[in-house]
């Protein structure tokens, strides 16, 4: 048994009780009533190995990154993602709007940390 049952599981119980036409048990559901139910459970276990799964898949991307670094550069009317790549190259391979700023930053400092290495 799972204990914690988040919204998002009770939303895909509930969308499935609805196609079944069991609109009334949907809405108790969606009400946290029926969290130790078969169909919840297994929704949320189905959940739980997805994200196990995910992260193993973000574990393999960040052991072959193939840069090393980026960081963002003002360009003319965008941010540009400049990334040093293992080969040695340096590009631009990112262009981001000049109005997402935040964004820009954000992408240069998730690749930068998927290319870091624990010791």
């Amino acid at each position: 048994m799972t204990d914690e049952i988040d919204q998002e599981v009770r939303e895909a119980a509930a969308d499935l009780w609805r196609l079944l036409g069991e609109h009334p048990r949907a809405e108790s559901i969606l009400a946290g009533h029926h969290d130790q139910a078969q169909t919840v459970q297994i929704l949320a276990r189905m959940k739980a190995a997805g994200r196990e799964q995910g992260l193993r898949e973000a574990a393999e991307v960040a052991a072959t990154c193939p840069v090393q670094c980026a960081t963002v550069r003002d360009g003319d009317d965008e941010w540009h993602i400049e990334c040093r790549f293992k080969d040695g190259q340096k590009f631009a391979a990112i262009i981001v709007d000049k109005d997402h700023e935040d964004l820009a930053d954000w992408i240069a400092a998730a690749i930068t940390a998927l290319s870091e290495k624990p010791a």
